[in-house]
């Protein structure tokens, strides 16, 4: 799993980034089918990751459901996380 660590951004990602962190009404999280270890190891030590890591409010991963995308499940988890009911998830 070290080649996670590495991950490359594409060149458009850190502009639109930093636009997403300047807006107060967006809640940057990570979300992903990944193992909690392995993605926050990702955003906070890969090269292009790393330097954005700070935009990201949180990093929420499908473990503790221990279901994947695009069970409806995890979607709620998500919502929790963030502090939104199911009812809201469409404003995600």
């Amino acid at each position: 799993m070290s080649a996670y660590d590495s991950l490359s951004t594409f060149p458009d990602v850190p502009p639109e980034l930093e636009l997403i962190a300047q807006n107060p009404s967006i809640t940057p999280v990570v979300f992903s089918n990944g193992t909690q270890k392995m993605v926050t190891n990702s955003v906070y030590h890969s090269p292009d990751l790393s330097p954005l890591s700070k935009v990201f409010k949180d990093v929420i991963t499908v473990e503790e459901v221990e279901k994947f995308k695009p069970h409806p499940d995890v979607y709620f988890h998500l919502a929790n996380k963030v502090g939104k009911s199911g009812e809201q998830m469409g404003e995600m």
